[in-house]
């Protein structure tokens, strides 16, 4: 497994740790998410495609499946195909009308608390188990910072 530890010095700024973990799993589109538990809301933070996601304000997760799945029961959602890209998204038609097919949203959890999710999107293949694994060990390298 590759070490993605080096996520959480200090000497990177959260912006570098994040293009870190864009680079290690082939995608499209990739987004930082902060959880802000209290509204169950997430903002995006990070975005490499910010024209069509760009930085900005919140978005309402409550009552959603994908909320619960991914903000409370901490569970990283893998999907592919038009149906669990719309399950997953309320925005699923642009999603799908950019092409982007496979989802990847893992949950950064720092102090058995969801802090935030990095997401990877892409048209194709599916994402692989040794991808999830990458996703999910950059996740654990951003909870020790402790702020997405």
């Amino acid at each position: 497994m590759t070490d993605f530890s080096h996520l959480s010095s200090p000497a990177l700024t959260l912006e570098e740790a994040l293009a870190h973990c864009d680079a290690a799993i082939p995608n499209a589109l990739f987004t930082a998410m902060r959880f802000h538990r209290e509204t169950m809301e997430v903002e995006r933070v990070y975005s490499t495609m910010p024209n069509a996601y760009p930085i900005s304000g919140r978005k309402p997760k409550r009552q959603s499946a994908w909320g619960q799945k991914v903000l409370i029961e901490k569970q990283t959602n893998c999907g592919f195909g038009a149906d669990d890209i719309a399950w997953a998204f309320d925005d699923h038609a642009k999603i799908l009308g950019l092409g982007l097919n496979a989802v990847l949203n893992v949950p950064v959890i720092a102090g058995n608390q969801v802090i935030g999710t990095i997401n990877f999107l892409r048209k194709a293949p599916p994402f692989s188990a040794v991808e999830i694994a990458f996703g999910k060990a950059c996740a654990e390298a951003l909870a020790e910072r402790r702020k997405i």
